[in-house]
C-alpha cells in the first residue's frame, strides 16, 4: 500500500483555491511486487468519494459525455438531426467556442461531427461512437485541459448534457510506469484543487490485477518541507490468533518543539491513525525528531529517533534500533516448546 503526500503549490490557508496539486507516492519494495502502474484517483466532494480516476493507459482528452465509448474504426449508427442554424457552446479552459450548424435538414449526425471539428479552432474535435452518440472532445490532453458544453439548442438534440457535473470534464494523464528500484514517484494535477481528495492503487497491465488503494489525502494536509527531510514510520499489529489487528489506534506524538528544519519552526507532533485491514498504519515523519509511539488498548509507549539516513524510506517504528537511548520496550518473543519424541 502507498504512501501518499499532497503538496498544493501555492497554498491557500484561507479558502479552496485551484491550482497544480503535487502528489508525492511512497512504497516499499514488497508494496510493488507483480505490478508495473500507478493509478492516481481524485475525488471533488469528500474523502469518502465518489472517487474518479484522473489515470488511463495513456494520457487522454476531455470527453463529453464522459461515459462515451471510444472513435471506433467506422460509425456502426449514424442518425439525421433536424438542426441546421442551432448553435453549441462550448469553454475550454474558459476559452468559448460558439458554433452554427448548417445544411439542409435533415443532416446526418457524421456531417455535424465534421462541423464541430471545423469550426472549433483546433481546440475541439467531435466524433461518433459505436451506439451514433456524438462525442465530443478536446485536442489537448491531460489534466490541465478542462471542456464544458454550456448550452446552444443543438445541445439537446445532440445528447451533449449542459448541466453540472455531467457537462464538465477533465483530460487523463498516462498512468507512472513502475521502475525497478524506485520507491518514489512524483505526480502533478494540473487541475487540482486544495478542496479535493487523492488516492493511489497499482495495477498490473497485462493482467488488470489492481492492489488496495491507500488511505485518501486531501490537498490541504500539504507539507512545508522537502520530501528528502521526511520518512515513512510503520507499525504492523496481530491479534494473539495471529490475525491482522485493524482499527486499533496508533499515536505519535512530541511533548516538546523539535527546533528549526529548514528555516521553519517544528512547533511539535501529535497523530493518531488507524490501522487498516491488513494491521498497517504509516506516519510521515520528519528525520532526526525524536517522538513516543503508543499503540491503544496496551500500556506499550517508546521514544524513537527518526532515522537521518537517507537511504532509509521507511523504517519500523517498533524495531530496537531506532530507541532513544535505552530501550524499555521489549518485544515478546513466543518461547514454543516442542514435545520431545519418544520412540512406542
Amino acid at each position: 500500500m502507498a504512501t501518499l503526500i499532497v503538496a498544493p503549490l501555492v497554498y491557500q490557508p484561507d479558502g479552496p483555491s485551484f491550482e497544480t496539486i503535487q502528489l508525492q507516492i511512497m512504497f516499499t519494495a514488497t508494496d510493488v511486487v507483480g505490478f508495473d502502474r500507478i493509478e492516481i484517483w481524485r475525488s471533488t466532494t469528500t474523502s469518502a468519494g465518489p472517487y474518479e480516476e484522473i489515470t488511463a493507459d495513456g494520457a487522454q482528452p476531455a470527453r463529453i459525455p464522459k461515459d462515451a465509448g471510444v472513435e471506433p474504426p467506422a460509425a456502426v449508427v449514424d442518425p439525421r438531426v433536424i438542426i441546421s442554424g442551432d448553435d453549441l457552446t462550448t469553454l475550454i479552459n474558459d476559452v468559448e467556442t460558439d458554433l452554427t450548424f448548417h445544411g439542409t435538414d435533415p443532416l446526418p449526425s457524421s456531417a455535424l461531427a465534421l462541423q464541430v471539428g471545423l469550426g472549433g479552432h483546433g481546440r475541439i474535435r467531435a466524433y461518433l461512437d459505436i451506439t451514433g452518440q456524438l462525442v465530443v472532445e478536446t485536442v489537448a490532453v491531460g489534466t490541465g485541459v478542462e471542456l464544458q458544453v454550456t448550452g446552444g439548442a443543438a445541445a439537446p438534440k445532440l445528447g451533449l448534457p449542459t448541466l453540472a457535473p455531467d457537462n464538465t470534464a477533465r483530460g487523463k494523464e498516462a498512468r507512472l510506469a513502475l521502475v525497478h528500484g524506485v520507491l518514489e514517484y512524483a505526480f502533478s494535477d494540473l487541475g487540482g484543487c486544495t478542496a479535493y481528495f487523492y488516492k493511489v492503487r497499482l495495477r498490473n497491465s497485462s493482467t488488470n490485477a489492481v492492489g488496495a488503494f491507500s488511505p485518501a489525502l486531501d490537498a490541504l494536509q500539504a507539507v512545508g518541507l522537502a520530501t528528502t527531510r521526511l520518512v515513512r514510520g510503520y507499525v504492523d499489529l496481530i491479534d494473539v490468533d495471529g490475525r491482522p489487528l485493524g482499527s486499533r489506534a496508533v499515536s505519535v506524538h512530541s511533548a516538546a518543539p523539535s527546533g528549526v528544519v529548514d528555516g521553519k519552526f517544528m512547533a511539535g507532533l501529535n497523530q493518531v491513525k488507524n490501522t487498516d485491514t491488513a494491521g498497517h498504519v504509516e506516519f510521515s515523519l520528519v528525520r532526526g525528531t525524536h517522538i513516543t509511539v503508543a499503540i491503544a488498548g496496551t500500556d506499550l509507549a517508546r521514544t524513537i529517533v527518526v532515522p537521518t539516513d537517507i537511504t532509509i524510506s521507511a523504517f519500523n517504528m517498533l524495531d530496537a534500533s531506532v530507541a532513544d537511548g535505552p530501550d524499555t520496550f521489549v518485544v515478546q518473543r513466543p518461547d514454543i516448546p516442542y514435545a520431545e519424541r519418544r520412540t512406542i
